[in-house]
């Protein structure tokens, strides 16, 4: 998705700035040569990945694409198949997929519905052989971003962890830093501005960040490994903050399986609920919309 900020005609198709439901008219017959323009503007390899495993997406110039996955136990999936521009997405179509465990082990073809089930140690997964990702600008960088991860990658932003400096992840540094695909090259380009998001998730991202005071907590869940807290804090929409936005309290990393989170806002105050594995919330804690990692590359 090549998003511009008024209407534009490229590569043959009309972008036309009404985002949150972003029309993009395709005119039907695009020619070799307006196809091959597609190819050469989101060519390279986009990598992503943390201490846990990692992918990389090599996107050709000539329309195909591989994909090359790993996790920490060893496990192994290729991806490869046809891409193309079409309703402001990069849609993928996988024509081979196989899955190892580990380097040495036996190839499987996870399109075939037997192989992909023993693959899975019995587990009935759903094969898909279609896929897609929005093409997200910032200044000169390009992202690979799922639908269903814009509120995360704005939380990121917000977060102070996009844009990142590194193609990855280390030790020190949050899983979520490195887990959006990002062109290789890119994470070198300096960012101005905003990113073409959409309409939605633009008015998500805030101007400045925001230190909040915890004034009460109303209900405390402990669990095995956990405790999870609601509380209200000082600080509300007037601030500019708003409900799924992911805040911080002292020394807490950033984390896609806890945390806090923003779950009801007024003018002047928010409603927030607190996953923590190995801390506790008080009033008159400070809660911060900025992550301040403890190893970050600038």
């Amino acid at each position: 998705m090549a998003l511009i900020d008024s209407d534009v005609t490229m590569f043959g198709t009309i972008y036309r700035p009404i985002f949150g439901s972003f029309a993009l008219l395709i005119l039907v017959g695009q020619s070799t040569q307006q196809q091959e323009k597609v190819f050469n503007k989101f060519a390279g390899t986009y990598v992503s990945g943390h201490e846990f495993g990692g992918s990389s997406i090599l996107l050709k110039t000539d329309g195909r694409f591989s994909i090359n996955s790993g996790s920490d136990d060893g496990t192994l999936v290729s991806m490869f198949g046809t891409y193309t521009l079409y309703d402001a997405r990069l849609h993928f179509r996988i024509l081979k997929e196989i899955g190892k465990h580990g380097r040495g082990g036996r190839e499987f073809n996870l399109l075939d519905p037997k192989q992909n089930k023993k693959f899975n140690e019995g587990d009935d997964k759903k094969i898909e052989k279609e896929f897609e990702f929005f093409p997200i600008e910032w200044s000169g960088r390009t992202y690979l971003i799922d639908e269903e991860d814009f509120k995360d990658f704005a939380n990121a932003i917000n977060l102070g962890i996009e844009p990142r400096a590194t193609l990855t992840s280390s030790e020190y540094i949050s899983p979520w830093y490195g887990s959006f695909y990002l062109r290789e090259g890119d994470e070198r380009k300096k960012v101005t501005g905003n990113p073409t998001l959409p309409d939605r998730w633009l008015v998500f991202l805030l101007s400045k960040p925001i230190t909040a005071t915890v004034v009460s907590i109303e209900e405390i869940k402990k669990e095995q490994f956990s405790t999870t807290f609601f509380a209200t804090i000082d600080k509300g929409s007037r601030e500019g903050l708003r409900v799924g936005m992911r805040l911080l309290t002292k020394n807490e990393q950033p984390s896609l399986w806890g945390g806090t989170e923003v779950i009801s806002v007024d003018e002047t105050a928010s409603r927030i609920r607190a996953t923590l594995i190995r801390s506790e919330l008080k009033v008159g804690d400070s809660i911060s919309s900025k992550y301040e990692p403890r190893d970050l590359y600038k």
